[in-house]
């Protein structure tokens, strides 16, 4: 069992001791999957969250033969926030996990309309803000102005 600081998509610091199950490198990153005992669930951890990672001596109580792992990193639930986009074509693959299958689509003009789903507006941020140009927040407004304004947050320490 493993021990560490994680610091989740909030970029709030938790502390967490998880049964390592798989490890994997998707893009650029580095992910560690496993049981949280903290969440009593499988759950997904990139390597450049994780800090002061501890081999505790305690034996796993889980393993990768007993824990169904989804094959997609984000796993839709029922308090996960809606958000309509408009994306380029070639964006859309790249948004496949946070589309549920059977999602409606719509062409509108050059681009396609669609619905994600995402646990909540932070992480959606660091989504738009990763495919610059080719996906645009259409609503709600909530989620157009946590992305706007996380935007130009950043454009601001550059003026």
């Amino acid at each position: 069992r493993l021990r560490f600081g994680y610091l989740n998509a909030r970029g709030e610091r938790e502390d967490r001791e998880v049964d390592p199950l798989r490890l994997e490198s998707i893009d650029a990153d580095w992910y560690l999957r496993g049981w949280c005992h903290l969440r009593e669930a499988p759950r997904t951890f990139r390597f450049d969250r994780m800090s002061e990672v501890v081999v505790t001596g305690h034996p796993i109580e889980h393993t990768a033969d007993e824990v169904r792992l989804p094959d997609t990193l984000f796993e839709p639930s029922d308090e996960d926030l809606e958000v309509t986009i408009e994306a380029a074509p070639e964006a859309i693959g790249l948004l496949a996990d946070y589309i549920l299958e059977g999602t409606l689509t719509t062409e509108v003009g050059d681009r396609i309309r669609t619905t994600l789903r995402v646990s909540h507006y932070h992480g959606l941020k660091r989504l738009i803000a990763g495919m610059p140009g080719t996906v645009r927040v259409v609503g709600p407004e909530q989620a157009r102005r946590a992305v706007a304004e996380w935007a130009a947050a950043g454009l601001a320490r550059y003026a």
